[in-house]
């Protein structure tokens, strides 16, 4: 950065001069005095904010509202009114040196108005506490940011937006209108006022019902009530950026709760954009009598760009609530990953809106003022041009000729878009592939085609990934080749059965797969929840039934169909929240178990002596999930290879019948004694014996999840599982807790090499599961599942209730991001997603933003490794 040499550099104090010299601070703060007449001028009022802006790195200090809410405290009007100039300040160096990301950058400015607002709101409050002799505690009240400062967008010279909203509580009941209009007024006094020097902010309160003629603030009842009997769409489209600025925040709470039916609609509200189509020749006339470029209600300007937004949020919101949102360029990312904008709209919009609203803070940081439009001068307009990066007003008016045509020519075919009929819809948002399809019918067809298809497409918008459903139904179709015409009739005429062919084609890539290479599987689609109801004697029964007199090979194939089912019908449940996570792990499990005995069964003829198979790892915990291999481990009254091996092999071949989706396990017996290299089939007294010589804490870590699955002989499983818990259960030996440990610092550093593996990270899945299996083996507590040996821990004060309770919260946590992954996606992912649509897909089924998401990760994990190195006493 060169030095620009202007009038205030010489203005600087020398000794402050000297220090920006010797620390090659100099150009930058002659270039930010140089981009605003406003910064410099504080800079000569407080030349002590150089040091600690630029000298001390202030500049570089991000804050959240919760650090701007504390930071206002309990100072006086006057102090807070100063310390809010010196954050106004900071944040627009902050700005100009591009210390943080545009959108980073509104969002502190919004935090900033939040905590001086949030002040000023407690100063009037003991006013009108006082006056009306009340209790402060008695004035419940919220201030509701709109527009900017409601989408956490706040500009840097920007009016604020609001509306005020109470609650009647007793106290206040005979004259609540009186005691919140003082108490508002005094709000608005102290924001606006000009007293000393410029205003806080310029309050604006013509968004509130009746704008002007309307009341200053209102009771949330009446707030509904007016929404509800008078409220027109371009209401329900400012209240999209409805957010909670200051007081009481289950004000607002109620408040959302009670305009949110008003807002968004149940059904695809396609009337909403006719409405607005309306409007645009407001916007045209606002354009031409804008002199000069405006950059905000010009063509192609920022106007245009929330317009678009809003309207997609306002016809799709109803159905998809990840789409609510006030800040513009979280919609922006998440009608992209809905699949609701394309790569290239989303890709000019974006970078559009960055520009623009970059370009919005230069102008207004200029002389701190409100506009929206170039100056004319070609002194002001070069200046803008730095502020911005450029080395020329040419270059500059370039980008913003480029950025404003293509945001026109995207906001003309939007509005174009919204006079089609609804059969020509599928040519709006329909796959091309669909469309191609639709193509190949004779006229006879293509008009229930055209019909069908459109209704799903209809209904795709309501989940959170359309692209993803047209680009399944497109490979669906293509496989249905001879039986579409049906299934376009079972599209119009079963509601039930779209919804859930939607459901599952825009929410999980495993199970669109499935049926995609299962299309005999859309049957289930039919079925009634009540089938997974079904207890596990139930299923066998009916089982035997349907398999009754088929050869053994047809009764493994009746098996795959039965697991194929059944994982539909349980991934239905999931993604729909008819089923808890546990729930989704206890039906799994039974799935496997069901194959398992029935397998068993059908095959006694070949057994020679009594058997028990021993399920390990998440089947013996009852925690299969998608995706999930059988840890299992044979065991006969003797030792005898020849014996067993018929029952062995047709056993575990039959069990891992197919391969990929059309399989019905992958089978790991890895854990026997010796391993691969060990006999297929021991005794209880060969594992005993194996267990003594050889056995190893790794293993005694396995076997702590052991139990019986399936068995022909009461007394073999009785020694079987003796011999079992006698093994994890032995005296521990001095060294325990340092094996373990370092046990598990090598499968983090073998398997856990990204920070970002559910499982095997530092911190990750296994942390918690090493934490019960220790406490299980220290402690001889011989339960399957994880949370049941933590619950036992925490009633024989082995864990305390607070680490007990972070570990349970934690576990169904990571577990949740794990089924995730493994049934949204395919192939499935090992590692939380950093970034990108997957993360943001990820995000939306947690019911999180991204950030939150990633951070809370990051929490548990460290959490996770924090209590597992206390229990072990890792230095």
């Amino acid at each position: 950065m060169q030095l620009i040499d202007t009038p205030f550099i010489k203005d600087i104090p020398a000794d402050i001069r000297d220090k920006l010299e010797k620390a090659g601070l100099l150009p930058a703060v002659s270039y930010c005095s140089y981009c605003s007449n406003y910064i410099s001028t504080m800079f000569l009022a407080h030349p002590e904010w150089i040091e600690e802006f630029f000298l001390e790195k202030g500049f570089e200090i991000s804050r959240d509202r919760r650090e701007y809410v504390e930071m206002f405290g309990d100072l006086s009007f006057e102090k807070a009114k100063s310390l809010f100039i010196k954050e106004h300040v900071r944040l627009g160096i902050r700005d100009l040196l591009k210390a943080a990301r545009i959108d980073r950058l509104l969002r502190e400015l919004s935090f900033l108005a939040d905590g001086i607002i949030q002040r000023v709101l407690n100063i009037a409050k003991i006013k009108t506490a006082n006056k009306f002799d009340l209790s402060v505690n008695d004035l419940l009240c919220s201030v509701v940011a709109l527009g900017k400062l409601g989408g956490e967008e706040l500009n840097y010279y920007s009016d604020v937006d609001v509306m005020y909203a109470y609650f009647i509580t007793d106290p206040v009941k005979k004259n609540h209108v009186e005691v919140y209009s003082y108490l508002f007024s005094k709000v608005n006094e102290m924001l606006s006022s000009y007293e000393s020097g410029r205003p806080i902010y310029n309050v604006d309160l013509r968004l509130r019902p009746q704008g002007r003629k309307g009341l200053l603030s209102m009771p949330i009842e009446a707030y509904e009530a007016y929404y509800e009997n008078f409220g027109r769409v371009w209401e329900r489209a400012m209240l999209i950026r409805a957010r909670h600025c200051a007081g009481e925040e289950q004000v607002f709470e109620d408040f959302v709760r009670r305009i949110t039916p008003f807002v968004y609609r149940k059904h695809l509200d396609f009337d909403a954009i006719q409405e607005i189509g309306r409007l645009k020749s407001i916007i045209d006339e606002e354009a031409k009598q804008t002199k000069g470029i405006n950059i905000k209600t010009g063509k192609g300007g920022i106007r245009e760009i929330e317009f678009i937004v809003q309207a997609y949020q306002l016809v799709f919101g109803g159905r998809n609530p990840w789409l609510r949102t006030g800040n513009v360029f979280i919609a922006l990312n998440r009608l992209k990953a809905s699949g609701l904008m394309g790569a290239e709209e989303y890709s000019i919009m974006s970078q559009a809106y960055s520009f623009y609203r970059m370009l919005e803070n230069r102008l207004q940081m200029l002389r701190c003022t409100q506009t929206h439009s170039l100056p004319a001068s070609d002194e002001e307009l070069t200046k803008i041009a730095v502020s911005m990066g450029y080395d020329s007003t040419e270059s500059l008016l370039k980008d913003l000729d480029y950025h404003r045509s293509n945001v026109r020519r995207i906001f003309d075919a939007f509005m174009e878009s919204t006079h089609r009929d609804d059969k020509s819809f599928i040519y709006k948002w329909g796959d091309a592939s669909i469309q191609r399809i639709i193509e190949e019918f004779t006229e006879d067809h293509k008009d229930i085609a055209e019909e069908a298809l459109a209704e799903v497409i209809k209904e795709a918008q309501f989940t959170g990934n359309p692209s993803m459903v047209l680009k399944n139904l497109a490979d669906l179709l293509t496989i249905m080749k001879h039986s579409r015409h049906t299934f376009y009739e079972l599209l119009l005429s079963k509601e039930g059965f779209r919804k859930a062919l939607v459901e599952v084609l825009g929410n999980s890539q495993y199970l669109a797969r499935l049926l995609i290479a299962h299309p005999e599987l859309l049957d289930e689609l039919f079925e009634e929840q009540e089938v997974l109801l079904r207890g596990k004697k139930d299923l066998i029964h009916h089982l035997r039934f349907e398999t009754g007199g088929f050869s053994f090979e047809k009764k493994v194939d009746a098996l795959l169909r039965f697991k194929l089912e059944r994982l539909l019908s349980i991934g239905i449940a999931d993604l729909t929240g008819s089923f808890n996570l546990f729930r989704v792990f206890s039906e799994l499990t039974k799935t496997a178990e069901v194959c398992i005995e029935l397998l068993f069964s059908w095959l006694e003829s070949k057994r020679e002596a009594p058997f028990v198979i021993l399920g390990l790892g998440k089947l013996g915990s009852r925690e299969l999930t998608y995706h999930s291999d059988l840890d299992l481990v044979l065991i006969s009254r003797e030792v005898s290879e020849e014996k067993h091996r018929e029952f062995y092999n047709v056993f575990i071949k039959a069990l891992s019948h197919g391969s990929g989706l059309e399989s019905l396990y992958e089978v790991d017996m890895r854990l026997r004694p010796f391993g691969s290299k060990g006999i297929t089939v021991n005794s209880p007294e060969s594992l005993r014996d194996y267990f003594q010589k050889y056995g190893r804490t790794w293993e005694r870590l396995a076997y702590s999840r052991a139990r019986a699955l399936v068995w022909d002989d009461d007394d073999l499983k009785s020694r079987t599982l003796e011999v079992v818990k006698e093994f994890v259960c032995s005296d521990s030996n001095e060294e325990l807790e340092k094996e373990i440990y370092e046990m598990r610092l090598k499968m983090e550093r073998e398997l856990g090499k990204s920070v970002y593996n559910i499982k095997y990270s530092d911190g990750g899945l296994v942390d918690i599961e090493f934490i019960a299996q220790y406490l299980a083996l220290k402690y001889g507590i011989f339960k399957q599942h994880p949370l049941g040996v933590l619950s036992n821990a925490k009633k024989r004060n082995l864990i305390s209730s607070n680490a007990y309770r972070t570990l349970k919260d934690n576990y169904k946590f990571l577990r949740k991001i794990e089924n995730v992954l493994r049934l949204v996606f395919y192939p499935p992912l090992k590692d939380l997603p950093a970034k990108g649509e997957k993360l943001t897909t990820m995000a939306r089924v947690m019911g999180m933003n991204e950030h939150d998401l990633i951070d809370r990760f990051m929490e548990v994990k460290a959490s996770n490794r924090r209590i597992l190195r206390s229990l072990l006493n890792v230095q």
